[in-house]
């Protein structure tokens, strides 16, 4: 049975007024793009091993996504890994992954 990561994006409570109207959340693992919703876990399926992650956003109407940071992490199998990506106070910061 595979691995599951599961991921939720939080902006930080200060910009996420203006996020949740222009942008919207995007999960990277391994440079594959899964949409995500605001506060709503992503799970994406993964055998064990070591893992690309990341979160950013994408304004509406452009193409380049924002605030993404890649993380590494190593899942085991069999194993639902929990983790939380959240950005800085101001929008420019990039969101950090950490463990839910």
């Amino acid at each position: 049975m595979p691995a599951h990561l599961v991921l939720t994006v939080h902006p930080h409570w200060l910009g996420a007024w203006f996020l949740r109207m222009a942008a919207r959340p995007v999960v990277v693992v391994n440079d594959i793009e899964h949409a995500a919703c605001r506060g709503s876990p992503c799970k994406v399926a993964l055998p064990a091993g070591r893992h690309s992650v990341a979160a950013g956003i994408r304004y509406r109407g452009t193409e380049a996504l924002l605030g993404a940071c890649p993380a590494r992490i190593t899942m085991a199998d069999d194993e639902d890994q929990k983790i939380l990506a959240t950005n800085g106070m101001l929008n420019h910061k990039p969101f950090r992954i950490t463990a839910a």
